[in-house]
C-alpha cells in the first residue's frame, strides 16, 4: 500500500490544480459530443445507448463541478487573506506614523536653560529648544573632549583671573587660542570636574576601561539627560516596534524610512548615547540607523 501512495498523491495534486478544471471541462465537452452521437446511433438503431453513455457523462460533469468549486472557495480564501495582510499592514503603518508624530512632538519639547561663556569672560543664560540641543551637545563635547587631552588639570574658571590673560595677548590668534582655552577650561564649572574626578576619568582612559568618547558623553548625559530622556525613549520604541513587526507585514525596511527622519548629526548622538546605554545599544545596533561607527 505504501507504494501506491506517490500515485494517490499524483492524482490529488492533478485534481487540485489549476489544469485539472480546464481538463475535465474540456473531456466534458467531448463527452457531449460523444452523447449526441450515441443519441443518433439509439434513434436510428432504436437500441438503449445513450442512458449508459449519459450516466457515465454525468459522473464526469459531477467531478468537474467539483473541482470548480473548490477553486472558487480557493480564490475566495487566497482573496480574504490578501485582504488581511493589506489590512495587518495598514494598521501597522498607521501605529509606525503615529510613533513617528510622537517622536517630533519629543524632540519639539525639548526645552532647558544653560550658562555658557560668549566672548568671556562673559557668562551669559541661553534657552535650548528643540533639535537645536543637538549642536549644543556637539559644541560641549568637543570642549569637554580637549579638556581631557590635556595631561593636566586646568581647574575650574574663574572670570576675575582668567579674563587678565587677554591684556597679554598680542595678536587675534593668540587671542583666539585662549577663548578656546577659556571655553574648555569652563567646562569644569558646567560638569563638576574636580582634580580628582580628572585623575579617575584619565585613569580609565589610559587603562582602556572607558573611552574618552564615553566619559564626555556620560558627563553631558548626567547633565542634561533628563531633559531629552523621553526622546530617547521615543526613538527606542520605533526601533523595536518596527523590528518586531515591520518584517511581517511588508518587504519595506521601514528602519530605512525612520533613517531617513533622522540628521547625521543625530544619527552620531544616538551613537554616543548607545556607547554609555547597552539597552538602547542593544536596540538599536545592527540596525541602518547605527550601521556606522562615530568617533
Amino acid at each position: 500500500m505504501d507504494g501506491m501512495k506517490p500515485y494517490y498523491q499524483k492524482i490529488k495534486d492533478w485534481f487540485l490544480s489549476e489544469n485539472s478544471a480546464l481538463s475535465l471541462l474540456l473531456l466534458s465537452f467531448f463527452l457531449l459530443i460523444g452523447i449526441l452521437f450515441c443519441q443518433f446511433l439509439n434513434d436510428k438503431y432504436e437500441k438503449n445507448i445513450g442512458s449508459l453513455t449519459s450516466g457515465i457523462v454525468v459522473c464526469f460533469i459531477s467531478i468537474a463541478n467539483a473541482i470548480l468549486l473548490y477553486r472558487t472557495l480557493k480564490v475566495q480564501v487566497n482573496g480574504n487573506k490578501t485582504r488581511d495582510d493589506v489590512a495587518k499592514q495598514e494598521r501597522f503603518e498607521m501605529t509606525l506614523f503615529n510613533l513617528l508624530d510622537k517622536y517630533f512632538e519629543q524632540i519639539n519639547r525639548i526645552k532647558f536653560e544653560a550658562i555658557i561663556l560668549q566672548n568671556p569672560p562673559i557668562e551669559v543664560n541661553i534657552t535650548i529648544n528643540g533639535s537645536s540641543f543637538i549642536a549644543f551637545a556637539f559644541e560641549q563635547l568637543s570642549y569637554l573632549k580637549v579638556y581631557f587631552e590635556k595631561d593636566y588639570y586646568l581647574g575650574y574658571y574663574d572670570s576675575s583671573i582668567d579674563s587678565i590673560g587677554y591684556n597679554y595677548k598680542s595678536n587675534p590668534k593668540e587671542e583666539a587660542e585662549y577663548d578656546e582655552y577659556l571655553h574648555t577650561k569652563y567646562m569644569a564649572n558646567t560638569y563638576g570636574i574636580s582634580e580628582e574626578k580628572y585623575d579617575l576619568y584619565k585613569e580609565q582612559i589610559k587603562k582602556k576601561q572607558k573611552t574618552s568618547l564615553q566619559i564626555c558623553y556620560y558627563l553631558f548625559y548626567c547633565r542634561w539627560g533628563r531633559s531629552y530622556d523621553h526622546y530617547l525613549r521615543m526613538v527606542k520604541t520605533i526601533v523595536e516596534y518596527i523590528k518586531s513587526k515591520g518584517d511581517d507585514v511588508s518587504d519595506i525596511n521601514y528602519l530605512e524610512i525612520f533613517k531617513g527622519y533622522i540628521s547625521s548629526k543625530e544619527q552620531r548622538f544616538l551613537y554616543y548615547h548607545a556607547s554609555i546605554d547597552n539597552e538602547f545599544a542593544e536596540a538599536l545596533n545592527g540596525t541602518v540607523i547605527l550601521d556606522s561607527h562615530f568617533e
